[in-house]
């Protein structure tokens, strides 16, 4: 697989729209339009994204229990609200909130990844 490209989330709230960009290589703006918005990505938003552009991927999370290999993952804090998404690949995480482009991150305390979708490309 090539490797994959980081992009800045710039205060907006499409961090699934921009993990689904990573992973595929295509636009964040592609991956919204197809979406049909740019925020509030649910888990059943980027499995139908993913799918549709040739990767294959479970519709519901999957517990993290050991670091997957090639992810999108959920990322929680204990006491706020909402989630933001990250991909995980090998020993990278991209991030476009907390992270930087050589796949290293600066999550605030109390962050932790809570699930995942386990991605694989067809062909």
């Amino acid at each position: 697989m090539e490797e994959l490209i980081w992009h800045p989330q710039f205060k907006k709230r499409n961090c699934g729209q921009i993990a689904v960009a990573v992973v595929t290589g295509k636009p964040v703006h592609e991956i919204e339009a197809f979406l049909g918005h740019d925020i509030g990505t649910k888990t059943r938003d980027i499995a139908k994204a993913l799918n549709h552009y040739g990767f294959s991927c479970p519709s519901r999370l999957k517990p993290m229990k050991n670091k997957p290999e090639f992810a999108i993952a959920k990322l929680m804090h204990p006491l706020r609200k909402g989630w933001h998404w990250v991909v995980i690949h090998n020993d990278k995480v991209y991030d476009g909130a907390w992270g930087h482009p050589d796949g290293t991150v600066k999550w605030l305390r109390g962050y932790r990844i809570t699930s995942y979708l386990p991605i694989e490309r067809i062909k």
